[in-house]
């Protein structure tokens, strides 16, 4: 089908704006182009569907790819499919993208061609993950597997499915590998987020063992950094609202679990990097210490204190049990990526410079 059809099918205005973005988040877009490590010439002219596109991580790489667009004349056309329509009407006016108000519980019409998919939908409110478990399940698992009929129809170029650090269940290990698998109990409702990421990363599995897509997975560590939503309900959110309020930092639990952080852009170089590998499964993540370590380094940057207040009712709130994952990311620096910020407090210090202003 001739570009101008498509362009035409998925109703995309192929001039758009540019970025109107903060000077942090800015610097951010330009290390990401930056990478010569990532073949950026495959994606001119391409055909991109990004899923979960009003969401954190998804936002980040339509931005990304339409800055690629402005810049580079790239002629990318970017179908962001999510759920927001007031984030995705505002996404769309970026050049070359059109928004898809989508639910990915249900089927893609496969008349929509695609020539590279990043699949960045997905609940990540731990809240959510208790008084919705069913919700949480058929968004990820439903979810992926529409994907990834669409991208048998198209016969895609590539896709990644974005995973979590979460999928290895409790651990306790001075290093985890992409083999490692830990425990996950399934009578616990909270463990529907685990566990139908790990049926989702057998799915994106399975469709490249039966049908040869090129698809592959990237295993997040807790992600954040510039271009986050301010309002995210996440600790590390938590932490920096408290930071820039000069208000004490509030501990749900000891802290005592051992967790790989990853900044987001990083996280969206390595997702772009896995695009293009032809399938296999990748850790991502910068640095790893515990909640509480986290908690004491954006305190003592910011001159107030670690207060710890179990609720009684932790378990119902989302709050998972102790575990120990700090990631091996050997694999995915074979290919040639590299985290640009492995300093927690740094990462803070971009994402508070980011929010400035705002609270």
């Amino acid at each position: 089908m001739r570009r101008s059809k498509i362009a035409k099918l998925w109703g995309i205005n192929v001039s758009g704006k540019r970025l109107k973005e903060s000077p942090v988040f800015l610097e951010d877009v330009n290390a990401i182009l930056a990478d010569t490590n990532i073949p950026w010439e495959k994606l001119r002219g391409a055909r991109v569907l990004v899923t979960g596109a009003t969401g954190m991580i998804g936002s980040v790489v339509v931005r990304v790819l339409s800055e690629l667009n402005a810049r580079n004349g790239y002629g990318i056309l970017i179908a962001a499919a999510g759920r927001s329509e007031e984030k995705g009407r505002a996404l769309e006016r970026l050049q070359g993208v059109t928004f898809w108000p989508k639910d990915v519980r249900e089927p893609f019409d496969a008349r929509e061609p695609v020539d590279y998919i990043l699949h960045c939908a997905a609940v990540t409110n731990s809240a959510k993950m208790v008084s919705d478990p069913a919700g949480v399940i058929g968004t990820e698992v439903l979810g992926a597997r529409n994907v990834l009929e669409l991208a048998r129809a198209g016969g895609i170029k590539g896709m990644v499915y974005t995973s979590s650090m979460e999928v290895y269940g409790l651990l306790d290990k001075e290093e985890v590998f992409e083999e490692d698998q830990g425990y996950i109990d399934l009578s616990n409702a909270r463990s529907c987020y685990p566990q139908s990421k790990r049926t989702a990363e057998n799915l994106c599995a399975c469709y490249h063992a039966q049908y040869g897509l090129p698809v592959s997975t990237v295993r997040l560590g807790m992600t954040f950094g510039a271009g986050c939503d301010i309002n995210d309900p996440r600790v590390w959110a938590q932490f920096a609202r408290s930071a820039i309020a000069g208000e004490d930092l509030i501990l749900r639990t000891e802290g005592k679990s051992v967790t790989s952080v990853l900044y987001l852009a990083d996280a969206v170089s390595a997702l772009i990097t896995a695009l293009f590998s032809g399938g296999g499964t990748y850790n991502a993540a910068a640095a790893s210490m515990t909640i509480r370590e986290i908690a004491e380094t954006v305190a003592g940057a910011y001159g107030v204190k670690v207060i710890v207040d179990k609720p009684a009712d932790a378990a119902k709130l989302g709050y998972s049990g102790d575990f120990k994952l700090p990631l091996n990311t050997d694999r995915l620096k074979a290919l040639g990526w590299r985290a640009r910020v492995s300093d927690v407090a740094e990462m803070f210090g971009l994402l508070v410079n980011d929010w400035e202003g705002q609270l």
